[in-house]
């Protein structure tokens, strides 16, 4: 395990005019797996807007990464269905959510759409999980 960031996806790195960077939203920081975090930062580094892995930049990412430290290609899938398990997690919240609260809290109508974007992008993300792990292998 290693302490991390655990959410270190574009959405969370301010960059200012000097390129350089600032990470916020640390509320998701401490232990994790290794070889998890590194793949689950590599895909979010790597979607496109339709939860395509863009897998020139997930290659990349994995070959700079690799230069500085091996990765562990025995845990690749597991690594990956750790990620399915946040996803499923972030689905549970958001349907959970919902039925909580009335349908003119803005919060619910947050839910909805979350709920929808995870629903949708889960077979896509799903579909990817063979071609992520060869990936890896070969890199």
């Amino acid at each position: 395990l290693v302490i991390s960031h655990r959410d270190c996806d574009p959405k969370n790195v301010l960059w200012n005019r000097d390129s350089q960077y600032y990470i916020i939203d640390w509320e998701s920081a401490g232990l994790i797996n290794k070889t998890k975090d590194l793949l689950v930062t590599a895909i979010y580094w790597s979607f496109n807007s339709d939860y395509q892995v863009d897998f020139h930049r997930l290659e990349l990412f994995l070959k700079t990464y690799r230069q500085h430290v091996a990765i562990n290609t025995s845990e690749v899938t597991a690594a990956l269905y750790g990620l399915l398990n946040d996803w499923l997690g972030w689905l549970d919240f958001n349907l959970t959510r919902i039925l909580q609260l009335s349908s003119e809290n803005e919060e619910y109508l947050l839910g909805i759409a979350e709920a929808k974007n995870t629903l949708n992008a889960l077979p896509i993300l799903i579909e990817q999980f063979p071609r992520i792990i060869a990936a890896v292998k070969d890199i």
